[in-house]
């Protein structure tokens, strides 16, 4: 039987982004399989496949109405408005938040805010991209980055600040984001 030939490079065009490195720091045959060889792993559960997809769905219709919200849409034109127990679960979780962080006056000034920005810088010779639900300059200096979460358990801080993304998120920030801060550079402390 012969053996089977495996790639072993990235292709040119890739763009290494949170997840890839995390499925990396995870598990390189993971990697390995997704990114390079382009194959789907782990098979699909055929169970909870549907149950995953309306999951799935419904974080990106709350990740729009956010965004809608948030370039100034009232609530009653949002689309679509909550029409589920969930989504009006995570709508409420999300203006109760909104209303109760400090320095948040900057949510009705789009100079200091950028919604579903998508930034990327090089990395070797590849590039790493990330986009953020949120990226809030405050008056007294600060970077605030917020990622709308929508699984069905919080996630411990610990857990999340071990996570390549809190990592790749702020490390972008610093190296590519100069840009939306009025040509300033972003300090890490920040």
């Amino acid at each position: 039987m012969p053996e089977l030939a495996l790639k072993s490079e990235l292709p040119d065009s890739f763009q290494f982004s949170q997840s890839s490195l995390q499925d990396y720091a995870d598990c390189p045959r993971l990697f390995q399989l997704r990114y390079i060889e382009r194959l789907a792993w782990p098979a699909i559960e055929m169970e909870p496949v549907l149950e995953n997809e309306r999951r799935r769905l419904a974080g990106e219709r709350f990740h729009r109405m956010v965004q809608q919200h948030l370039i100034g849409l009232p609530e009653e034109k949002l689309d679509p408005f909550p029409d589920t127990q969930e989504l009006e679960r995570w709508w409420e979780n999300y203006l109760h938040k909104s209303k109760s962080l400090t320095g948040l006056t900057s949510l009705t000034s789009p100079a200091k805010r950028h919604v579903e920005k998508a930034l990327t810088a090089p990395v070797g010779a590849y590039h790493l991209i990330a986009k953020y639900d949120l990226i809030l300059f405050t008056t007294d200096g600060k970077v605030y980055i917020y990622d709308w979460k929508t699984s069905r358990k919080r996630p411990r801080e610990e857990w999340m600040l071990g996570r390549l993304q809190t990592r790749v998120y702020r490390a972008l920030l610093v190296q590519a984001g100069t840009y939306l801060n009025n040509n300033c550079p972003i300090e890490p402390e920040q």
